[in-house]
């Protein structure tokens, strides 16, 4: 691996390969990488820059559980999480097998629209799927990804947990490291770095620390239309608790003899089978004129993780039998039918970090070259669409092409334009969906794109009854394809020409 040094770029990265595909490294000084977060973003691309650097350190505030538990970190790890089809592809290209993996640890494959019952505006026909979830908690997700990262990696990737980033060192044109804080002695020291990762979330300070450079910092975008969450795990009433720990390996599974109740679900089966429900999941999704929603899909461990959703000034209780009445008074009342055969299996949490934001890095300004901000740290989104793993997938596919540099020299601007590529549809599902609730904070929206936002409402209230724009719906929300599903000819005339089509007049209860 050879490599200048561009003035206003990061190394320029050339890598011959051998026929196994393995890079070969010519003579030149060790390449060192650091990445800020140590959560599916940042593993993700401490991963890939394995291959480019000889070494790569992962900074972490907190201490990796030994199972898969929620941590202080990710304040949104208690709440639901999926990986929509347009996660599958990139992570199984990062790490081959890992959806296969976590399935065998009870994640649940989904079909979309055939296994879900959804609302928005009217009830939505359960057309063959074209689609699949793969639902799980967070914390077995990532679980799984740290697993496999530092599995593979591990001579490679040093995790420096219980340590914070509190500033970068170089000047305004080159980033050459940063300063850490171990959190519990307090003591401070500098990491020299050829690459600087900003993996930290959507409270990154790398604001400040571009500043405090004499850098000229992002323009940030924010939509936020108020959403407030709360999210309980409930299992089918009289289902035993597994004795193993949730998220085991199939071996320990093995090992336990908790494996007695029919009602259990263990891989393959999950508790809305163990109840008997003619469904996998619900979707009751919120609008102009449903201040309220919610989502309720099958985990790991024979349970349901419910989040229930509401516009300000209709956040829904922290308490269960507030959390309860809460979905009772919604007019669509499916989730809150499951949930009386159902016990609650720990505490309700609530969350109110639910606004769009996003750091344009990618335009022009003066910014130090070796350095990037990728996942939460770059764009983040109102989290019940759903799309958080899938960009951070996405971007480290990304961060992997545009270093391979294959034909352009692979200069910081250029890696951050691929970065950001990565989040746009993203961007404008999310912040183009939640610009049009009532109440939604946001920058003004220029013309062309309220016009396209009409058309796109169009779209989707079009798609609960028709077979084709479903489908081109679930493209572009599970990101999958581009925009243009939903501009192809014949999708444009069914939305805007078509006749309305029927949709079920109750709860529709069978697949079509």
């Amino acid at each position: 691996m050879a490599g200048r040094r561009d003035g206003r770029g990061m190394v320029d990265v050339q890598i011959q390969r051998r026929a196994g595909g393995e890079p070969v490294r010519t003579d030149r000084p060790p390449r060192h990488a650091v990445v800020l977060g140590g959560g599916i973003a940042g593993l993700l691309a401490a991963h890939v820059l394995t291959v480019y650097a000889d070494t790569v350190t992962v900074v972490e505030r907190d201490r990796y559980p030994d199972e898969p538990v929620p941590r202080a970190g990710v304040p949104q790890g208690h709440h639901i999480h999926a990986l929509i089809a347009g996660a599958h592809r990139p992570l199984d290209a990062l790490l081959p097998g890992i959806t296969d993996e976590l399935v065998e640890r009870g994640a649940v494959r989904i079909g979309q629209p055939a296994d879900v019952v959804q609302w928005q505006g009217a009830w939505t026909r359960r057309f063959p799927a074209s689609h699949e979830v793969l639902s799980a908690s967070r914390p077995l997700i990532e679980d799984q990804v740290r697993k496999r990262v530092l599995g593979a990696s591990r001579r490679q990737i040093t995790v420096l947990e219980g340590t914070e980033a509190v500033g970068l060192t170089g000047t305004a044109d080159r980033v050459r490291g940063v300063t850490v804080r171990e959190r519990e002695s307090g003591e401070s020291r500098e990491i020299a770095a050829d690459l600087v990762v900003d993996a930290s979330g959507r409270d990154s300070h790398a604001f400040r620390w571009l500043t405090d450079l004499g850098a000229e910092p992002p323009i940030e975008e924010l939509v936020d239309a108020g959403v407030g969450y709360a999210t309980a795990i409930f299992r089918p009433r009289g289902a035993a608790k597994d004795a193993t720990p949730e998220g085991a390996t199939p071996e320990d599974a093995k090992a336990s003899d908790a494996k007695d109740s029919d009602a259990e679900a263990g891989p393959g089966r999950s508790a809305s089978d163990a109840a008997g429900l003619p469904y996998q999941g619900v979707y009751l999704v919120m609008g102009p004129d449903d201040p309220r929603g919610g989502a309720l899909l099958p985990i790991e461990g024979g349970r349901w993780i419910v989040t229930l959703t509401g516009l300000r000034g209709e956040e829904p209780p922290t308490d269960e039998a507030g959390f309860r009445a809460f979905a009772a008074g919604m007019p669509q009342a499916v989730i809150s039918e499951v949930l009386t055969g159902a016990e609650i299996d720990g505490p309700v949490r609530g969350f109110r970090g639910t606004s769009n934001v996003r750091r344009r890095y990618e335009r022009k300004g003066r910014r130090p070259a070796g350095f990037l901000a990728l996942g939460d740290a770059l764009a983040s989104f109102d989290p019940i669409y759903g799309q958080g793993m899938a960009v951070a997938a996405r971007q480290a596919v990304a961060l992997r092409d545009a270093l391979a540099g294959l034909h352009r020299v692979p200069t910081t601007a250029r890696v951050q334009r691929a970065l950001a590529g990565a989040a746009d549809l993203a961007w404008r599902v999310a912040a183009g969906a939640d610009r049009s609730l009532p109440g939604a904070t946001a920058g003004a929206t220029p013309l062309v794109d309220r016009a396209l936002q009409g058309y796109v409402r169009a779209a989707v209230r079009r798609r609960n009854g028709d077979e084709e724009v479903s489908r081109a719906v679930l493209e572009v929300l599970t990101l999958t394809g581009g925009p243009s599903a939903l501009f192809a000819p014949k999708v444009v005339r069914r939305v805007l020409t078509g006749a309305e089509p029927s949709t079920p007049a109750a709860v529709p209860l069978e697949r079509e």
